[in-house]
């Protein structure tokens, strides 16, 4: 199946990059009564209530063998690539790790170069740059001034976790193709969802009947975003090419930036704006293609040979 990135998948992956920018801002009110584990466990079991109503109706089946190499994916995207996050997070502040997350793209670009995927280009390149840089910009102020010692740590962690979502986002493309956007959906967010049941086993099972009105808004709002982001994704990771794909999700920092602008109230400063831009004119640069001209492969002429008159 022969990947293209038409309109449809391009806003697939732009409403994709606006639920997970806003996904901080909700996730930083439910951390003020649920620990990391227990918020990821409840957000993704709610993510799998909304699937479930669609996964009745899905269509084809799905080996047992895919089953188990969707659900490692589906763990590594939503467990091992949240806690390395989260541990960069101890080491690094949050804006050094969002940049250096940031560089999913470049990571999904060279993996698949290196296995004859995507042919490198230098534009490309040059806009899933611009797309990094910009995020750096927009968040810079937050960059300096960070240490909090062993801060390679943080960063190893932080690119890390950028790695395995840029294999994730790969690997999950051919599932999809072979299994449908909803078996996957629902086949990755449950496996995970009881590897979370685990991890929420350890950290400490947290009262439900002291949460507030907010904390259940937002835990509602993070599983329904997760729900549909998450099928978006996956969706559009199907049907076109990767790296292009990959990196709407550059513009999830500025999109939180914005919100916490319109939300918190926040100044809005021109490392925002500028950044903003920056990212803006890379994911307009990577979905304008050039076609360069074919060259045709000139026949050889025929070779005449004069024979002398006997």
């Amino acid at each position: 199946m022969t990947t293209r990135n038409d309109r449809s998948t391009l806003v697939a992956a732009a409403a994709t990059s606006i639920i997970v920018g806003f996904s901080p801002i909700a996730t930083d009110i439910a951390l003020d009564q649920l620990g990391p584990a227990a918020l990821a466990m409840l957000r993704y079991g709610v993510a799998m209530i909304f699937l479930l109503p669609i996964a009745l109706g899905a269509r084809g089946e799905v080996s047992r063998r895919d089953t188990f190499c969707i659900g490692a994916l589906g763990v590594a995207q939503f467990a091992l690539l949240v806690f390395l996050f989260n541990v960069s997070l101890a080491y690094i502040s949050a804006a050094r790790a969002i940049v250096l997350f940031s560089t999913m793209p470049l990571f999904v670009m060279l993996i698949q170069v290196a296995r004859g995927e995507e042919a490198y280009s230098r534009k490309r390149a040059l806009a899933i740059f611009a797309c990094v840089f910009g995020v750096a910009v927009c968040l810079s102020a937050g960059w300096i001034g960070s240490g909090r010692g062993s801060q390679w740590i943080g960063d190893l962690c932080a690119l890390a976790s950028a790695l395995i979502g840029a294999v994730c986002s790969i690997a999950f493309g051919p599932f999809m193709r072979r299994c449908g956007t909803t078996n996957v959906s629902i086949i990755a967010i449950s496996t995970a969802v009881i590897a979370l049941i685990l991890a929420t086993a350890v950290e400490g099972v947290p009262d439900l009947r002291a949460l507030n009105s907010a904390s259940i808004s937002m835990v509602l709002l993070l599983g329904g975003g997760s729900a549909l982001a998450f099928w978006l994704w996956v969706w559009a990771l199907g049907r076109g090419e990767a790296s292009v794909i990959i990196s709407y999700l550059a513009a999830a920092p500025v999109v939180t930036a914005i919100f916490q602008v319109l939300l918190l109230r926040e100044p809005l400063t021109i490392e925002v704006v500028v950044g903003g831009l920056l990212v803006s004119l890379g994911l307009v640069a990577l979905n304008q293609r050039i076609d360069l001209p074919k060259v045709e492969k000139l026949e050889p002429e025929p070779r005449v040979t004069i024979r002398s008159a006997e």
